[in-house]
């Protein structure tokens, strides 16, 4: 009877190996190819716009694939082939790595419900261990699964910069909202309408001079325009969007930024203003970007809608359509737009086009800048979206003027960042600071009244963008903020930009002109130019400075990076290098 018992035990056991080694191969199969898909998606998103991938971002782009493999140019057929093609090369590799021998089954098989329910408990216990350290803060941010995957992880990043806070910043922040007054608007008060392109380069625009015929309505508007303010130097303070909106919204550079920074609609609110987010693109599921923002009265952007793909700037059109016409007992009104059509991954409309050929560089990481044909596919691809962007601003001017909200308003054009078009061999941005990705415009616009106008500057910043708004339309910038208004005959000695592991700052010269240094933080090479002179960014000039000076550059641009945490904005303590020389 034993023996019998025995054999019925190792007949049951045969069978349960038998089972666990056909699902074992299947589990090895899912849990890879699920790594293996992530992980690429990660390292598409750090390539192109310099920040992780994150779960929430793959829903949305997944539910409009047919979309976005329109804007990148390829047909579907091909879009959806390659996916399969993939899928299939996973399943490969999973069988090729499938487990010929699981000890672990044969030692379950052997030991007994005793030892297997020990096994389990332990087996589970070490599973939540390793969760909850998944969730700590420190892990996810050095771990890229758990940035895109769970919740919060992300919060305090903008893109590829870790926003770590800084106790003494967030106190004062504290201390200058706490004695910011609360006010009616004045009857005078003027409306506000701030437009920010995505990726937008000045050098693009028939304002700055480009040869092309980009923007034919924007010029028209400046040209007959009776106050207007064309700012030519304004600077990013990095190459990629969370960063460079809140430098725009809180007048801060990302690494002086507060946890909760007062932006401009926060401080337009307190002064009576009722405050309009009207957004092309996902700003809900990046980074913490839309509370970033603050509260405002109305909110909405590319996943608040259904109707259309998440990168179309007509669902900005369609927004400004649902205003009501502003009538003269309401409030004054704040409101942002943000266009995607310049982006990479915006919508244009083919029936538009007229710049041809294009090719849209997104779709291909390996795309050579040095071949002539190629470079010229990718600019007409962009312009073809600045052109896009300039039919965006036109159908919205029509629309708010018809509703009322034109007689006394402010009208200000920006960027969050520029684009790299084939210069340096680079394509995009988030990768590099050359001027490219830097450069972006700053118009203003005035209706119904003059302003003050503009003093005259070497150059500025994205910092001082909020300043100069408000300043524009009377009211007083909080004290907390680092931006100056450019209505103000002053400037910073310097302004500081970063992109991941490139910190640098522009300068002016002692002999006159702008000096722009960086350094890489990972290589410690040093990166100097005269963009004055040599404004292709061609002659690195570090080597010809002064030793003493170089290493001040050095230390003013390492104590404003996010490497070394969180810094004030005020600049470096000069007395550290006074009486030293300067190039």
């Amino acid at each position: 009877m034993g023996a019998l018992l025995r054999a019925k035990d190792n007949c049951l056991c045969m069978q349960r190996k038998k089972t666990a080694s056909s699902i074992a191969p299947l589990a090895s199969f899912t849990w890879l190819a699920l790594i293996a898909t992530w992980y690429a998606l990660i390292i598409i998103g750090l390539h192109y716009w310099g920040r992780i991938t994150t779960a929430k971002v793959v829903g949305i782009y997944v539910h409009q694939a047919p979309t976005l493999a329109s804007v990148l140019g390829v047909p579907l057929s091909i879009f959806c082939a390659a996916l399969i093609m993939a899928i299939a090369l996973l399943i490969a590799l999973a069988y090729r790595l499938r487990p010929t021998f699981d000890w672990t089954i044969e030692y379950i098989c052997n030991a007994g419900k005793p030892k297997a329910i020990i096994l389990a408990i332990l087996a589970i216990a070490a599973s939540c261990i390793q969760l909850n350290q998944m969730t700590n803060t420190i892990t996810m941010t050095r771990e890229p699964f758990g940035v895109s995957v769970l919740p919060g992880a992300a919060s305090d990043r903008f893109e590829s910069h870790q926003r770590g806070g800084s106790n003494a910043i967030d106190a004062l922040e504290d201390k200058v909202r706490k004695n910011m007054p609360v006010r009616s608007s004045p009857k005078d008060a003027v409306n506000l309408i701030v437009i920010v392109s995505d990726a937008l380069r000045a050098d693009h625009l028939g304002a700055y001079g480009y040869g092309r015929n980009t923007s034919p309505f924007l010029d028209e508007l400046i040209h007959t325009a009776a106050s207007k303010d064309v700012v030519r130097n304004m600077r990013a303070s990095c190459a990629e969007s969370n960063c460079g909106l809140m430098s725009i919204a809180s007048s801060r550079r990302v690494s002086a930024t507060p946890r909760n920074p007062i932006t401009l609609m926060e401080a337009l609110k307190r002064h009576g203003y009722a405050t309009h987010l009207i957004l092309s693109g996902d700003h809900t599921n990046f980074y913490g970007l839309k509370e970033a923002y603050g509260t405002v009265d109305f909110y909405s952007d590319g996943t608040t809608q259904t109707t259309r793909y998440v990168n179309d700037d007509a669902l900005v059109v369609d927004r400004i359509k649902q205003l009501p016409d502003l009538s003269s007992g309401a409030p004054p009104v704040a409101m942002q737009l943000h266009l995607m059509s310049a982006h990479g991954l915006g919508l244009r409309k083919p029936e538009s086009s007229r710049f041809k050929p294009l090719a849209n560089y997104y779709k291909d990481p390996s795309l050579s800048a040095e071949r002539k044909e190629v470079r010229q596919a990718g600019v007409n691809y962009y312009d073809d979206g600045v052109a896009e962007v300039d039919r965006t601003i036109q159908a919205v001017i029509s629309i708010l003027s018809k509703k009322g909200y034109l007689k006394r308003t402010l009208l200000v054009l920006t960027a969050d960042h520029g684009e790299m078009l084939g210069e340096h061999g680079r394509f995009s941005h988030a990768s590099q600071v050359y001027e490219p990705a830097l450069n972006i415009p700053f118009i203003l616009i005035r209706y119904g009244y003059a302003g003050n106008g503009l003093a005259p500057h070497i150059m500025s910043s994205q910092i001082d963008i909020a300043p100069t708004i408000l300043t524009d339309m009377g009211i007083a910038p909080p004290s907390s903020w680092a931006g100056l208004a450019l209505q103000l005959d002053k400037d910073h000695e310097n302004y500081y930009f970063q992109q991941g592991d490139l910190s640098g700052l522009y300068t002016r010269r002692k002999q006159g002109g702008i000096l722009k240094y960086w350094t890489d933080l990972k290589t410690g090479t040093d990166y100097a130019f005269d963009i004055s002179s040599d404004g292709a960014e061609v002659n690195n000039i570090s080597g010809s400075l002064d030793s003493v000076y170089l290493s001040k550059l050095r230390f003013l641009s390492l104590s404003g990076s996010i490497a070394n945490g969180t810094q004030d904005d005020s600049q470096s303590n000069p007395a550290r290098f006074r009486g030293q020389s300067r190039n």
